[in-house]
């Protein structure tokens, strides 16, 4: 429902008063409690459902094939229901979903590479049922718990291929590196390494001096700008950019002060929500 400006007066006077008064009573740095569960999609590698209070619902499965290890490894799709394909949102959720995924060297420089020729592809194919706040945050969650779910068929070793090969046959230079993977996928191993966790995406946005975590699309309305953090590997990492939320026609700028305080606010919540996620598999 559209605010009309007296609402949305009100709306930033709560926000910048002293405490924080947010519509659904969190406090600034309080993140929106979800659900979500794991392996819900048949005939994909990994799945996740993600869900909110506000009716936020997202699925992601994930789906691998083998490539030219030089090729792309990793593709990023996102539609949203009520959303044309070249709408402008679905497409920038999946370029910063895809931009943060490839800067994991422990799944694009590791897990993903067969050997010198071949690698896999990976396919993580993300919808929003519906959503009640800028969907980044619950995509990220359900991207963590789909990952964290998804398992690859185990490779053959030499001994094991040349027991399944005619032996009567001469195998050329690229026959000899096509990998082979066993059928038995109880035999299939985690995507992730042990120990390492996917990143979490959190948002945070600027109303006048006041910063607040995870905000609702009203929220939005009244933000000066609004920035989204990567958690990865237990600390805040790049990629840290300013974000077009569509509530003002420019991508406004955090003050110094501010983006020091938005820091502090994703250091105290992603520890939290990346234990709670991983204690839910």
């Amino acid at each position: 429902m559209k605010l009309s400006n007296t609402e949305l007066e009100f709306l930033r006077t709560s926000l910048t008063g002293t405490p924080v008064i947010r519509p659904d009573s969190r406090h600034a740095g309080q993140l929106r409690p979800i659900e979500s569960e794991i392996d819900i999609l048949p005939m994909t590698y990994g799945s996740a459902r993600v869900r909110a209070p506000d009716g936020s619902d997202c699925i992601v499965g994930v789906k691998a094939k083998v490539v030219n290890r030089h090729d792309d490894l990793i593709d990023v799709s996102v539609d949203i229901a009520g959303l044309k394909d070249n709408d402008a949102l679905p497409n920038s959720l999946a370029l910063v979903l895809k931009q943060v995924l490839d800067s994991c060297p422990e799944i694009t420089n590791n897990a993903l590479i067969i050997n010198d020729k071949y690698g896999f592809n990976l396919s993580v194919d993300c919808v929003v049922l519906s959503y009640s706040s800028h969907p980044l945050v619950i995509l990220s969650a359900a991207i963590f718990q789909a990952l964290k779910s998804t398992h690859l068929p185990k490779q053959l070793d030499s001994l094991e291929m040349d027991e399944n090969m005619d032996l009567t046959k001469t195998k050329t230079a690229d026959e000899a590196e096509i990998p082979q993977f066993d059928d038995d996928w109880s035999q299939s191993v985690p995507l992730c390494p042990e120990g390492w966790t996917p990143p979490l995406l959190f948002i945070v946005s600027a109303i006048n001096n006041t910063v607040v975590i995870d905000p609702t699309i009203n929220e939005q309305l009244v933000a000066e700008a609004s920035m989204f953090f990567t958690w990865k590997n237990s600390k805040v990492s790049a990629p840290i950019e300013t974000l077009n939320t569509g509530s003002t026609p420019y991508l406004g700028a955090f003050a110094p002060e501010l983006l020091l305080e938005a820091y502090s606010l994703v250091e105290n919540c992603a520890p939290a929500l990346e234990q709670s996620l991983l204690s839910s598999e």
